[in-house]
């Protein structure tokens, strides 16, 4: 199945499920689909060049053959999602001080949010991926 933006995560991460369950929850036109980094879909979409991303442990954004990371994912994932929160569009200039804060909290979140449970995602069915 082709799908038009694949957005894949790492499932093991509590910070990372609610940051998707945020977005599903959100997603009115079911445009972004979410597969974990270490699924089945992941072997599928990132081999090649991209293979390497699989073991990231950040957040890619696949969109008609395009990658983005990092800040740069989450800023696109907004736009797609639409309505208020295109404006998200407008900390693009601030892009580098986003991808350093990412990186902080992507590399400190299991300490940051290791008590915290992981999100139930089953009621996002059609958009969740293995």
């Amino acid at each position: 199945m082709k799908y038009e933006a694949l957005v894949f995560f790492d499932s093991h991460c509590p910070l990372c499920t609610r940051a998707v369950y945020l977005v599903l929850s959100h997603d009115r036109t079911r445009i972004l689909h979410f597969a974990p980094l270490e699924g089945s879909t992941s072997d599928r979409y990132l081999k090649g060049p991209l293979a390497s991303l699989k073991n990231s442990n950040t957040l890619v954004l696949l969109e008609k053959k395009k990658v983005k990371l990092r800040a740069s994912a989450i800023l696109r994932m907004l736009w797609l999602i639409g309505g208020i929160y295109r404006i998200a569009i407008l900390l693009y200039p601030l892009l580098f001080l986003l991808n350093l804060f990412y990186r902080v909290i992507a590399k400190n979140r299991r300490v940051f949010f290791s008590k915290k449970k992981l999100k139930n995602l089953s009621k996002f069915k059609g958009q969740l991926l293995p």
